[in-house]
């Protein structure tokens, strides 16, 4: 490699480099944990709009709009087992435990009675429109 190279790959570096922090070290906006909020309807809406934009468009439709006729009638508390049990998920293992259907029960036994990914599981697999409320959660 050229010195020309180095410098630019260096700058480079340097530019996604803010303060201490290096950019990898950022988390995208599913990833990042949403302040535990107490006023619940701005709690509901942002994880309305972070179940819409989990980064992968297949997820987002489904999740997303299951998201938009359900969050809005869950308690608190609901709201923040759904943000632990969801969207604390890397956004390909959501994918291949929702639509893939293959959930590493050896790996994480506790997939298996996540509830909220059982719905969403059931809704994807049966045909239904995501908008289907189902049973109470």
């Amino acid at each position: 490699m050229g010195k020309n190279c180095i410098v630019m790959i260096s700058r480079l570096f340097s530019a996604l480099r803010v303060g201490s922090r290096s950019f990898t070290s950022f988390k995208t906006p599913h990833q990042a944990a949403a302040p535990k909020q107490t006023d619940l309807p701005s709690y509901q809406k942002s994880l309305i709009w972070r179940s819409s934009n989990l980064g992968m468009l297949e997820l987002d439709l489904l999740v997303g709009t299951w998201a938009k006729k359900n969050i809005e009638g869950f308690s608190l508390e609901e709201c923040r087992k759904y943000e632990e049990d969801v969207l604390a998920i890397e956004t390909p293992d959501l994918y291949k435990y929702l639509v893939e259907n293959k959930l590493p029960v050896e790996k994480e036994p506790k997939l298996a009675e996540n509830k909220y990914i059982r719905v969403l599981r059931d809704v994807i697999h049966s045909g239904r429109k995501p908008d289907f409320v189902g049973e109470k959660i």
